[in-house]
């Protein structure tokens, strides 16, 4: 089913046409060069950054506005055409509760099957977790198991030290979350209605015709206790208690997915190239024209989930396992991470030691498509406007734009941005062409996968409220029931996460743009149109032989921009 995307209204169109703004242009070659520098000084008035740890920013070094300009807002072309599906969505939510009912949920299958589970570490909500053993010290120090459960679920040592020769051995480690908790706060928050665990969870790559697969193999539900009490863990075999450990799993993977990854990751970089980039470059800028669809409505959205995160009895209160000061810290701390890397996907991937193994991973494979496409795209239109890298370093408001991006006080972009400043047309086109996929791709992977899957709270539930079992405590289907969120809440999560799948456009689109208009761009967006044809024949070529097709990142459901 193909994705829902709002039209471009002829008037809209028309307009663009018809205005034919003055061509993109670097600041020397300007002749309208003290006009340029008004239009920025007002602009450093309307994009202001809110005071770190003031009223309005409560979230840690992340970047956060103030306000939001005018021009920065939802507007009608946003609006008009996501109104009939937010009603739509409403009614879906609505009914598919209804179908449910409270008295069907028992006899539902709770959880994931261990295919499913295994499947959701490379595909589902956060597939930027998973990482490959890479040293059996380093696999015991994260496990706090007795020898027996070891040898009962991983095997001896020398089959371990093979597996992990072998590149057979991945694991899913949740410690962010524990490092979120507020200081001074009981490790495991058992004493809290909701409860937020940080568990571990290995899994073993099965390479045996006909496809490949991962099998998980152990599930510690929460990291070693600083009182020394050891977590429990629970093997396949071990009926309840596995399926409840899955839950756990599953939860942590929702919190840090999309609190961690989606919001502290995605939106936290739009936010920051969304305030610096009106406040250093000139509206006529090529960087500035380049970057327009991709940071459209980020502001607004980005205030909507801000004020979200600081308002008692919101959405992410009522959802999500942690209060609304823990939720706010497990975003700030993923940007605190994510920020001070170079945000490329390549990086990533060899930071986690999978970029051969597993063999089945759809969204590296799939993201991986990106990246050379929009490197060639970036490369090309700047080469229209800088002829050397000389052009680059003279370029004025360019520099000061890499310098508030870079800054602590502006946008703590320090791994993206490590020196300052941009040297020449190669590091220029780096940046630009990550900054496209995080905000466009990458989101997407991260975002659309929430609507698909996060309406089925008894299998991705947001929020656990019964304690993980002590070490040693027996496990039933009663608990299990107490365990998952009651039919309020999860009422909540679904109605939210169905309300999230809309479209404004489509990665590569420029109709509604600047863009579009440009003469000099008109070669890179031709050639970026014939490589997403590409990867959209590539990814659905792939998904005809996979056993789960992955769609998240066909460039036909990517939109340009963080948006929604």
């Amino acid at each position: 089913m193909s994705p829902k995307i709002a039209s471009v209204p002829r008037h809209v169109l028309a307009a663009l046409r018809k205005r034919n703004p003055a061509s993109p242009c670097l600041p020397a070659s300007d002749c309208g060069s003290a006009r340029r520098r008004r239009q920025l000084a007002l602009a450093r008035r309307r994009y202001i950054y809110a005071p770190r740890g003031s009223v309005g920013h409560q979230l840690g070094r992340a970047p956060v506005s103030s306000r939001i300009p005018l021009a920065a807002r939802y507007d009608w072309s946003w609006v008009g055409p996501y109104l009939p599906r937010l009603l739509d969505s409403v009614t879906q939510a609505t009914r598919a509760w209804i179908d449910l009912g409270p008295q069907r949920r028992d006899a539902r299958k709770v959880g994931l099957d261990d295919h499913a589970f295994a499947r959701a570490r490379v595909g589902g909500v956060n597939p930027l977790t998973i990482e490959r053993v890479r040293a059996l010290d380093d696999l015991r120090g994260r496990l706090d198991v007795s020898e027996d459960m070891w040898v009962r679920t991983l095997g001896t040592q020398a089959r371990v030290r093979r597996e992990i020769a072998d590149q057979r051995l991945f694991i899913a480690d949740y410690r962010p979350l524990a490092c979120a908790q507020l200081h001074g706060s009981s490790r495991d928050l058992r004493f809290r209605e909701r409860y937020l665990a940080a568990p571990v969870a290995v899994f073993r790559e099965v390479r045996s015709a006909p496809r490949p697969r991962l099998e998980p193999v152990l599930i510690q539900l929460d990291q070693r206790d600083d009182l020394g009490v050891h977590p429990s863990a629970f093997a396949p075999s071990d009926g309840a208690g596995w399926r409840l450990a899955k839950l756990y799993v599953q939860n942590a993977d929702v919190n840090l997915g999309v609190l961690g990854h989606h919001l502290g990751g995605c939106h936290a970089l739009a936010e920051a190239f969304a305030l610096s980039t009106p406040r250093q470059l000139s509206p006529r800028h090529p960087v500035y024209v380049l970057l327009e669809p991709h940071l459209a409505y980020s502001l607004a959205v980005n205030r909507a989930a801000h004020t979200l995160l600081t308002r008692p009895g919101s959405v992410f209160e009522q959802v999500y396992s942690g209060s609304l000061p823990m939720t706010r810290s497990i975003v700030a701390r993923a940007h605190k991470r994510l920020a001070s890397q170079p945000r490329s996907l390549a990086f990533d991937l060899e930071r986690r030691g999978v970029t051969r193994y597993p063999l089945d991973y759809p969204f590296r494979d799939d993201a991986q498509l990106y990246e050379p496409a929009l490197a060639h795209f970036v490369r090309t239109y700047l080469a229209r406007f800088y002829c050397d890298d000389a052009a680059v370093r003279g370029d004025g408001e360019l520099q000061a734009w890499a310098a508030e991006l870079a800054s602590p006080a502006g946008g703590d972009m320090t791994g993206l941005l490590p020196e300052s400043q941009l040297r020449t047309r190669e590091e220029l086109s780096e940046v630009l062409a990550r900054v496209l996929f995080v905000v466009g791709p990458l989101h997407a992977a991260l975002h659309f996968a929430q609507p698909e899957l996060l309406v089925e709270p008894d299998v991705y539930p947001a929020a656990l409220f019964h304690p993980p079992p002590r070490h040693g405590e027996e496990v039933s289907a009663s608990r299990i029931s107490r365990t998952l969120p009651p039919r309020a809440v999860a009422i909540v999560q679904v109605l939210n996460n169905r309300i999230a799948e809309y479209r404004f456009d489509r990665i590569g689109d420029y109709r509604r743009y600047r863009l579009a208009h440009v003469p000099e761009a008109r070669e890179a967006i031709v050639e970026l149109t014939r490589s997403l044809r590409a990867i959209e024949s590539t990814i659905a070529a792939r998904n005809l032989t996979r056993v789960d097709p992955y769609t998240y990142l066909l460039p036909s459901r990517v939109p340009n921009s963080a948006n929604i």
